[in-house]
């Protein structure tokens, strides 16, 4: 089934992505790594509030339906079309949300691909390194603005 919902995009295609995205998660610092953690936060809050976010695959006390793997992967893709726009939206906001989407694009790629979660939990301790620093920044106000509302325009789309 992995083959036929994911197409062309093999695992080879799939681990170079996940080197790509680790290795620039690696040369964020720590304490700027808060900030990532924050917009995928803020990210999946937005999800929540405007789709319906497949929460059952987050369940790790059992395996999600195969109906529900289905709808993940097309929330996946539309997870994926959504980041471009907000990123070529160019928008300083457009940009953070793009920045969130894409922690959630990896998460779900790692989670509906059994060969790929290893690859998933590589970028969640990388992100994980900005937990410590995250009560403290959003205290201080510190975190890049996460309440982005989403354009009608792209929300249709999911």
């Amino acid at each position: 089934m992995f083959k036929k919902t994911i197409g062309r995009l093999s695992n080879r295609k799939l681990n170079q992505y996940f080197d790509s995205y680790v290795a620039r998660l690696t040369t964020v610092k720590d304490e700027e790594m808060s900030n990532m953690l924050g917009l995928g936060f803020g990210a999946r809050m937005h999800l929540l509030q405007a789709t319906e976010f497949p929460q059952a695959l987050l369940d790790v006390r059992g395996a999600a339906s195969d109906d529900e793997v289905m709808k993940a992967w097309a929330y996946l893709r539309s997870i994926h079309v959504l980041g471009q726009q907000f990123g070529a939206d160019g928008t300083r906001s457009g940009l953070y949300m793009a920045t969130g989407l894409e922690v959630w694009l990896y998460t779900f790629r790692a989670l509906l691909a059994p060969e790929m979660f290893v690859r998933g939990v590589d970028v969640w301790r990388q992100l994980s390194r900005g937990a410590p620093f995250l009560e403290d920044q959003l205290k201080r106000g510190g975190l890049p603005n996460v309440e982005i509302v989403y354009p009608h325009r792209f929300v249709s789309e999911l």
